[in-house]
């Protein structure tokens, strides 16, 4: 009798080890998935590719062969403000003027007189939300015509912010400044503002430009490079571009 039951005991105790080394194995997998290493970067894109795909997304092709991990991060959230400006182009959200371009900037260095701006329209909340967005649009010459509050080449639709969108749009004739660019992003992007930095140590900016070619053509182009702060008077740097698609609304 003690020798059966010893038998059913001894057969369930190791059930119970095959179960908990099945459950630590699936809990692994999740904390790979879910940390900064390769493998969870790897994963992460490959569904996101699969994602883009099916919404129809357009990105540019980077090849991320030698990136750091740090690097893959900064090129995915590229890829996140990309696909928020796309869709809130494709939902009529916002309307371009052809040749003009809305320049969507993270960098290192703060900036406090954004954050201000973002704050004063409720984009953001608190002063360390957001402290390293920036940005520009530009017209068809590269020079800027934005710089938070001026009357741009992108608009509301029929002049008017979607009632659906939380911050204020105080601008005059219905344009869209930079901080509504940024408010865009925190809406349709899956990571919000406050996830936005550089990332990596040989990286001072990153950045992402959205411009209207006409006949609803529109160019998205990836920008990376060693200056720690966007200077408004250069505009668009060409010699840091990493990459571009151009794809129809």
């Amino acid at each position: 009798m003690r020798t059966w039951l010893e038998k059913i005991i001894g057969q369930r105790g190791q059930g119970i080890v095959e179960y908990a080394l099945l459950l630590a194995f699936v809990v692994g997998c999740a904390a790979a998935v879910f940390s900064n290493n390769g493998l969870a970067n790897g994963i992460k894109q490959t569904f996101s590719q699969v994602a883009d795909t099916l919404n129809g997304n357009h990105l540019p092709d980077i090849d991320e062969t030698g990136y750091t991990d740090e690097e893959k991060q900064d090129k995915q959230s590229m890829d996140d403000i990309a696909r928020a400006v796309e869709k809130a182009i494709r939902n009529e959200d916002i309307v371009f003027t052809d040749g003009y371009t809305a320049f969507l900037v993270v960098q290192k260095e703060s900036n406090k007189s954004f954050v201000g701006y973002l704050m004063e329209r409720g984009v953001i909340h608190s002063a360390d939300e957001a402290p390293h967005l920036d940005g520009n649009i530009l017209d068809s010459q590269g020079s800027r015509t934005n710089n938070g509050t001026a009357i741009s080449g992108i608009s509301w639709p029929a002049g008017g912010k979607p009632d659906n969108f939380s911050w204020t749009a105080p601008n005059p004739n219905g344009s869209v400044s930079m901080t509504d660019m940024w408010g865009i992003v925190g809406k349709y992007g899956s990571n919000g503002l406050s996830s936005q930095s550089v990332k990596s140590s040989t990286s001072g900016y990153y950045g992402v430009a959205i411009t209207s070619n006409g006949n609803n053509s529109y160019t998205t182009t990836y920008y990376r490079g060693a200056r720690t702060d966007y200077e408004h008077n250069r505009g668009i740097y060409s010699n840091d571009a990493i990459g571009s698609v151009t794809w129809s609304k």
